[in-house]
């Protein structure tokens, strides 16, 4: 399977990344749906960040929604993953590193604040994961 990785110069919204759909098109390729995009021009000069994005969108791409979602696009209450063992944050309009699942892979941020070594996934998590077509 292929997943298209687009590097753009702007995305031109607050957004650093984004997956084409949730969970991405099995064996399609030609559509928008079919990879990720990333702001090249916000993470370019620091590979940690690109790399947190990236792997922030492939697993969209793969089946996973976010733990928790921001204050600032309240539609999306509602939409966070119903698995059992991610923690969401009570509050999202307070200090984003005081959410309990600020160091998750699919938290929605990306901040200086977020050590790559200490971005974890759940174990049902990477059971979503595993169950993905892109993975079998």
């Amino acid at each position: 399977p292929v997943v298209n990785l687009v590097l753009v110069d702007d995305l031109f919204s607050q957004r650093v990344g984004l997956a084409g759909q949730l969970p991405g098109p099995a064996g399609i390729y030609e559509t928008g749906a079919s990879g990720v995009v990333v702001d090249f021009d916000v993470v370019h000069d620091n590979p940690e960040a690109f790399a947190l994005v990236l792997s922030h969108e492939l697993g969209h791409f793969l089946g996973l929604r976010h733990t928790s979602e921001t204050f600032d696009e309240p539609y999306l209450f509602g939409r966070v993953d119903l698995l059992d063992d991610t923690p969401e944050c009570d509050d999202p309009a307070s200090v984003f590193e005081a959410c309990p699942d600020f160091f998750n892979l699919m938290f929605p941020l990306v901040s200086a604040e977020r050590d790559t070594a200490r971005i974890e996934l759940s174990e049902q998590q990477l059971d979503v994961l595993a169950r993905s077509p892109f993975v079998q």
